[in-house]
């Protein structure tokens, strides 16, 4: 079986091989047939010179000889062209997933090698790329399967015959994962935010997104509303209604094929950036969300501009408890509330709230954060709303028992989310009195039951906890202006100015 296994491997590395020289003898081809038009041209010229019969007839579209040359070349090309799995079963065989990537296997990643997002444009900018005019082609709209999905690049002038040309910059993302969670979506769609950035502030007009090459035409609204607020298209395409529109009827599977003018393929999200680089695409990305909701911040740890009212020499600082209402909610909310009523007394130049993000429009969400200074709460996709913290704040995550023990590196994903964004991460409170698991036989079914249970309170560390965290942030001076920087955080003097301001 082993050897069975590693001939399979050397036979999908010569087609691989073999793909790469279709490439180059389409490139062949193509130039082959510049060189025939032109000296067809130069034989009716002279034809014309004589006769002009021909020359008449190639010139005018709507003649019969025309439409037959452009019939023969619509049908070599589709002949000629090669689709190959979206989805490369064999990526992971060989090796490095970070270089020989499933989606569009074809493209070679830079590995481990840090810098902005890894995205391919096609055609390719790069002059010297044998990609350099070829377009991308995606054929096939399976839900389910993604291996059913394929892809070509081919020159303009040979796209197959039923293709819908889609125009303009078309931004293309493939996760293992989902666009519905807050945490997923962002972390495979904001980096078109950094290329917006990079771009000089252009504009994409199309969207297309893909789970394990499964095409999906649908986001969650969360996310939705991040990309709008940023100048990015919102509402992925969906190829069925495309196909409606323009149906394909030169390929015998019939499955609709989309061609794009210029397409922007991520197949890592922002895995890969370096921090200085995270900094400033949160940074935009915060500033454009608060700038749609008409939301101002007067100082970097979002207070508001009573602060600078205040004489006495503690800064004032803002604690917001956010509760999930599902689960992982609080046994005794009330208990919760108790401690921040104590700790956070109007008289010591502090306030407190509650809020049900459940309950709350997006732009609700923004305002909350954009003005909270501490954020308590459980782990969970809500808390990709610290994204919207001004740099300096601070997170106190909360988990029931049993997630230390079977959770894996998921349960650290908000810490380095706070690190990114400039945060503060507190640390982490496990409830030691959550239930045991009934059959701890069973890892996969212990950690269903111990991933959604409620979370209790231990009053004298949640209270010995919240006090030393408002300590350290009314112990800053007021208006520090190089606390950012003390701090390795983001500056950010001015949060109402985006780098993309139009």
């Amino acid at each position: 079986m082993r050897v069975t296994e590693q001939l399979q491997q050397q036979v999908q590395e010569v087609l691989k091989i073999t793909t790469g020289y279709g490439y180059e003898i389409e490139e062949l081809k193509r130039r082959l047939s510049e060189v025939e038009t032109t000296v067809r041209e130069e034989l009716n010229r002279e034809e014309a010179r004589t006769g002009g019969s021909r020359l008449a007839a190639l010139e005018h579209p709507g003649s019969q000889q025309e439409q037959r040359k452009q019939m023969f070349y619509a049908s070599s090309h589709v002949h000629s062209l090669r689709f190959l799995p979206l989805k490369d079963v064999q990526a992971r065989s060989r090796g490095d997933t970070h270089v020989h990537h499933y989606f569009i296997s074809a493209l070679k990643g830079r590995g481990w090698a840090e810098g902005p997002p890894e995205l391919f444009t096609f055609p390719a900018e790069d002059g010297n790329s044998t990609l350099r005019h070829r377009l991308l082609c995606l054929r096939g709209n399976s839900t389910s399967d993604g291996t059913q999905n394929s892809y070509a690049l081919a020159h303009k002038e040979e796209l197959p015959i039923g293709a819908r040309l889609v125009q303009g910059t078309t931004l293309i993302s493939d996760t293992l994962w989902d666009f519905r969670n807050p945490w997923h979506s962002m972390f495979n769609l904001v980096q078109f935010i950094y290329w917006r950035l990079d771009n000089a502030c252009t504009r994409a007009q199309n969207l297309v997104v893909f789970h394990q090459a499964e095409f999906r035409t649908h986001l969650g609204d969360w996310i939705g509303s991040v990309l709008s607020s940023s100048g990015l298209p919102s509402v992925p395409l969906d190829i069925n209604k495309l196909a409606a529109e323009h149906p394909n009827t030169g390929e015998a599977d019939d499955l609709p094929i989309m061609c794009f003018e210029r397409a922007i393929v991520s197949r890592r999200g922002i895995g890969g950036m370096t921090l200085p680089l995270r900094r400033r695409l949160f940074d935009e990305m915060r500033c454009q969300v608060r700038r749609a909701c008409n939301i101002h911040v007067n100082n970097m740890y979002g207070a508001d501009a009573e602060e600078t009212k205040i004489t006495r020499s503690i800064r004032h600082v803002n604690v917001t408890l956010l509760v999930r209402q599902r689960t992982r909610g609080f046994i005794d909310e009330g208990a919760w509330r108790r401690v921040l009523q104590e700790q956070c007394r109007p008289t010591q130049n502090c306030t407190w709230s509650v809020i049900y993000v459940a309950n709350m429009s997006f732009c609700r969400q923004v305002e909350a954060m954009s003005h909270t200074n501490i954020l308590i709460s459980a782990h969970g996709g809500q808390l990709a709303n610290i994204v919207f913290m001004s740099p300096g704040g601070s997170l106190m995550e909360l988990f029931p028992s049993g997630w230390l023990e079977m959770a894996g590196h998921g349960q650290y994903i908000y810490k380095n989310l706070a690190y990114w964004v400039g945060l503060h991460h507190e640390g982490f409170w496990r409830d030691p009195l959550t239930p045991p698991c009934p059959d701890p036989s069973n890892a996969r079914t212990c950690f269903s039951y111990y991933k959604d249970q409620p979370i209790g309170i231990n009053t004298t560390h949640i209270t010995r906890w919240l006090k030393d965290v408002i300590h350290k942030h009314q112990s800053i001076p007021l208006h520090t202006k190089d606390h950012g920087k003390k701090e390795n955080i983001s500056n950010f003097i001015d949060q109402n100015k985006c780098e993309c301001s139009t």
